[in-house]
């Protein structure tokens, strides 16, 4: 598989009009982030790879504070954004309640996903969280529909996640109180299976 590590033509205004439904299919995950919220709180967002910014305009029209970075100038445009990568987050030292960052952390070499963490865990106030999503790479599916895998349709993902693995990275990266969830679908073979792990802290 051809890997692309070039965003600013791969992830370009093109790329983001293509995206019709770009929240549609992660009902899920946004329910789950908003009860997380209220759990924690939380009140001052960061979204890491904020991609064309519906997360972020959904988030402030229930009147959260939040800010956005992405490494595309297509996608930092679009939000309002900044132009930053996850490796090197523009904000002070405990500038937020909360860090999300979604389906962007596949998109990063295994060194470039400790510095994102360590990133994260440095702008996090005391008892902040951060609510991750990925690929789940032990999914049946990917046993099922091998190199037609969903995760394997981008080309700019080059590191993928089991549960496991996931909870390991981010243990060993200051991070606590790890929880999991998964979405659950209905393939056309008609099982339910878990094909997305939103990680929450």
């Amino acid at each position: 598989m051809a890997i692309i590590k070039d965003y600013d033509s791969y992830y370009s205004k093109k790329y983001y009009k293509a995206q019709k439904f770009p929240l549609s299919h992660k009902t899920h995950i946004v329910n789950v982030l908003e009860n997380l919220l209220i759990e924690y709180s939380s009140k001052d967002i960061l979204e890491v790879g904020c991609g064309s910014g519906t997360l972020m305009r959904l988030l402030k029209n229930i009147k959260y504070n939040v800010q956005g970075i992405d490494i595309s100038p297509a996608a930092a445009k679009l939000s309002g954004a900044q132009i930053a990568p996850a490796t090197k987050i523009p904000f002070k030292r405990e500038s937020f309640d909360c860090v999300i960052s979604l389906s962007m952390i596949e998109h990063l070499y295994s060194n470039e996903a400790k510095q994102f963490l360590h990133e994260a865990f440095r702008v996090l106030r005391p008892g902040g969280i951060i609510f991750l999503s990925t690929a789940n790479f032990s999914s049946p599916l990917r046993y099922l529909q091998g190199k037609n895998w969903y995760g394997y349709g981008d080309k700019s993902h080059v590191k993928f996640y089991g549960t496991t693995s996931f909870k390991k990275l981010l243990t060993h990266n200051n991070f606590l109180n790890v929880r999991t969830t998964f979405k659950i679908t209905t393939t056309q073979l008609d099982w339910p299976t878990p094909d997305t792990t939103p990680i929450l802290l």
